[in-house]
């Protein structure tokens, strides 16, 4: 009777919160939907020289190693070319071909593309169709047409336009910028979603060393462009111009109709606050331990009242377990030993031998494999647990004074109603313990409630991805802790523990006897007593089986 679902699926969901909140403070990982077939990955690097010279190198990753043509575009002024570290000649500077497998690698050097300020670096490999064509983009300016981007300008063109054999989907690309100064570079994108950039310096400190890292998924359906701004000492040996930077790259979006949905900022990876989790984990024990806390001071302060009253009415107590412990309700006896018994058990089987021994209620048949149970009109008892008994055996909406008489045939005695007796006597056997006080409830679950509004509260105020945990833990937790201290929730007090050691030791007396063991449920009037206390211990398996509405242990 004291397994708590509810309990353990209220620790599961504040467990989770802290490691939730943990995780949040990783970078969020780029998403692909449908992967690009045949195109595994792509891989862009640069590195600027003193004047501006751009040393690029980008990496194609296949699915496999199955030969394919590749069509290689190269950006207007690129020069020394060379795939798989072989120098290629490109017609017209701009168009080679070449056979490659599992990995291409693409080299060449791209003058002309950074334009030094005052106030930073320019890196340009974004071009739009009538740049440096005046007359063109008189034209289409006068016709309020607004500029495209060219893809003959962008950092890398469409990758399946060039290469055979690959699908549409999604390419995950990364990169990286090499510069001195690169760390604090501010990076635009187009035709690349989900861009993320970090700083990464060397572990030599070196600026040469510094590098802006990216990552992002090129979708496949037009070239990858971008737009970064480095500081202007990366390039001191360029001619500087006049304006600004950043009024460099706003001129050039300002060519676009929506320029804000054409460039993507790279912004850094979300991460949350690691205060966060620690906040959220310290509630957790801080809440776990005060309950332990308290139920400690809770448990010395009876024990010790408890160890008084059994001086002064001259019960055992630490002088040893008796053979037979007092009256205590053998209900009660089996509530306290719970799991410590042995063997199949059942405090309603119980309960039913007592009230056939006081002639209650009436058991007769040849043996356990057939009995018939008959409750008188007006039977009562004289305990709450032994009423409550008496209600679930008569029939459903049956008054306690009715003169109705009930006759009931087992195995099974129960039948279909079993799992709903199990659990309506389960609650009021646990209501009787606390009235008892031989039980209390549980301190942590007691607290679990406080504490998984105050963790939900704490996640919704810093973490924002941790939201569906936290009112989940806010709405959900309450009610979760309140149905687990009704169910099972509690635990022996001082009492109930003197109880279990003392009825624990009498058990083991009952389980030696083997007259107990074998009993059916009408040798109640030869044995008495003692197979009362037999089946809600353990001790006569074949009476509580007969009369569980288990069929066999509600313990």
């Amino acid at each position: 009777m004291l397994t708590n679902p509810a309990a353990i699926l209220l620790a599961v969901i504040l467990v989770l919160l802290p490691l939730r909140a943990c995780a949040a403070n990783r970078p969020e990982t780029i998403r692909t939907g449908k992967p690009a077939e045949g195109l595994d990955s792509i891989t862009w690097t640069a590195a600027v020289a003193n004047d501006g010279r751009l040393a690029i190198r980008i990496d194609y990753t296949f699915t496999d190693d199955e030969p394919r043509n590749m069509d290689i575009r190269l950006p207007k002024g690129a020069r020394y070319l060379a795939v798989n570290g072989k120098p290629t000649p490109a017609d017209t500077g701009v168009y080679a071909t070449a056979t490659v497998s599992r990995l291409a690698t693409i080299t060449y050097e791209l003058p002309g593309r950074v334009a030094r300020y005052s106030d930073g670096a320019v890196v340009q490999l974004a071009g739009a169709y009538g740049d440096g064509d005046l007359e063109f983009a008189a034209q289409v300016g006068s016709a309020g047409i607004p500029l495209r981007l060219d893809g003959d300008q962008a950092m890398f063109v469409c990758p399946r336009c060039y290469l055979e054999n690959i699908g549409y989907g999604d390419t995950p690309v990364s990169g990286a910028i090499y510069a001195p100064g690169a760390a604090q570079a501010e990076l635009l994108f187009a035709g690349l979603e989900q861009p993320r950039s970090q700083a990464s310096t060397g572990a030599s400190g070196q600026a040469s060393s510094e590098a802006i890292l990216f990552a992002g998924v090129d979708p496949g359906t037009d070239a990858v462009s971008m737009l970064a701004v480095i500081p202007a000492s990366a390039v001191p040996d360029l001619a500087r111009r006049d304006g600004s930077a950043d009024d460099a790259v706003m001129n050039f979006r300002d060519r676009f109709d929506d320029p804000n949905d054409v460039f993507r900022n790279a912004s850094p990876p979300a991460g949350k606050p690691s205060s966060t989790a620690a906040v959220l984990l310290f509630l957790l024990v801080a809440g776990l331990g005060l309950a332990f806390v308290l139920g400690w001071v809770w448990n010395v302060g009876t024990e010790r009242s408890a160890r008084r009253a059994a001086d002064l009415a001259g019960v055992p107590g630490d002088r040893g377990p008796a053979i037979s412990p007092g009256n205590l309700e053998a209900a009660l006896a089996g509530l306290v030993v719970g799991d410590r018994g042995s063997g199949r058990a059942s405090v309603i089987a119980a309960t039913i031998l007592e009230l056939a021994r006081r002639e209650i209620l009436t058991i007769s048949g040849s043996d356990e494999r057939r009995f018939t149970l008959t409750v008188p009109a007006g039977a009562t008892g004289e305990t709450t647990f032994e009423n409550a008994v008496i209600a679930q055996l008569r029939p459903l909406g049956t008054a306690p004074d009715a003169p109705v008489e009930t006759v009931l045939t087992g195995p099974p005695l129960w039948h279909t109603r079993a799992p709903a007796v199990t659990r309506s006597l389960e609650k009021a056997l646990i209501r009787e313990g606390l009235k008892q006080r031989l039980v209390h409830l549980n301190r942590p679950l007691a607290l679990a409630a406080p504490v998984s509004i105050a963790m939900g509260v704490v996640a919704l105020i810093g973490v924002d991805g941790v939201t569906i945990h936290a009112w989940i833990a806010i709405i959900i937790g309450p009610l979760l802790a309140a149905l687990a201290l009704k169910r099972s929730g509690v635990s022996l007090t001082a009492a109930g523990k003197r109880h279990r050691d003392e009825w624990s030791a009498y058990a083991a007396v009952l389980h030696r006897d083997p007259e107990l063991a074998n009993a059916a449920p009408m040798s109640i009037h030869e044995l008495g007593k003692p197979l009362v206390y037999a089946a809600a211990l353990g001790a006569a398996p074949v009476a509580a089986e007969a009369l569980s509405s288990t069929h066999a242990v509600e313990r």
